[in-house]
């Protein structure tokens, strides 16, 4: 009985193992299979992505180019070539207001680079502005009557609503100069509406005159005008290979390839 008891045991138990090892082979190959048709679903919705997106890249393309050939004809033959502001006109916007340094250490890295961010880019979007036929009218020299600032900020509107949808350069040098005005504008609310600011920038200013006198400052200065002239750099080399491009072609081309990758 011992023995026979001992057989049916030992049965019982290979058995067991048996079925445990064939669910296990069992599982594996499941997994096998379900992480190949994974892979296999996955590459197919790929490559469908991939064609619904090129396909989507030339339907668009084939719509605008009637629209961008129209608009980039009618900006060569209304506009001359783009003459960029001289180099050191440019400098000039970034040197000037980051002079403010001296008066006040923390002003050239904030109203300094709001100030030459825009003054820099209003140069070059009147450059543009120019070249094109529309030039702005935003000068306030002949002038201070109400009436006529009114009119010559309606003239720099109208202008700027006709330039920048035929011209992506202005578009670019438009939205610097937006920048670096709200900037001036945003610090120039904190300083005057939160005494905290105010007494941070005192405390700057205390630490910069315990290290010596204001000409100290002349070489970070001039390190801060020399980044803010770089940072003005990408706006006149897209006046130079962007000349003529419209946003409706930009956004096409933009809007294909974004959804192609």
């Amino acid at each position: 009985i011992s023995r026979r008891g001992a057989v049916h045991h030992f049965s019982g138990k290979r058995t067991k193992e048996l079925c445990k090892l064939r669910m296990t082979s069992t599982t594996v190959e499941s997994d096998i299979t379900i992480k190949s048709r994974r892979h296999t679903l996955g590459s197919r919705r790929g490559a469908t992505v991939l064609a619904g997106a090129g396909l989507f890249l030339c339907t668009l393309l084939k719509s605008n180019a009637a629209f961008a050939k129209t608009a980039a004809t009618t900006v060569s033959t209304a506009a001359a070539p783009t003459i960029l502001p001289p180099m050191h006109k440019i400098l000039l916007a970034c040197l000037l207001p980051t002079l403010l340094g001296f008066y006040k250490s923390e002003y050239g890295v904030s109203y300094g680079y709001g100030t030459a961010m825009a003054a820099s880019s209003y140069l070059i979007l009147a450059s543009i502005s120019q070249s094109a036929g529309l030039p702005l009218a935003l000068s306030f020299a002949s002038s201070t009557k109400p009436a006529a600032i009114l009119s010559s900020l309606t003239a720099t509107v109208n202008s700027l609503r006709t330039l920048l949808p035929a011209s992506l350069p202005a578009v670019h040098a438009f939205a610097l100069f937006f920048y670096g005005t709200r900037l001036d504008l945003f610090l120039l609310y904190r300083e005057l509406c939160l005494p905290r600011f105010r007494a941070m920038r005192e405390r700057i200013e205390d630490r910069a005159k315990k290290q010596g006198s204001r000409l100290k400052r002349t070489p970070f200065l001039l390190s801060c005008t020399f980044l803010y002239f770089c940072m003005v750099c990408p706006v006149l080399v897209t006046t130079k290979l962007c000349e003529g491009m419209s946003m409706s072609c930009a956004v096409g081309l933009g809007g294909g390839l974004a959804s192609f990758l």
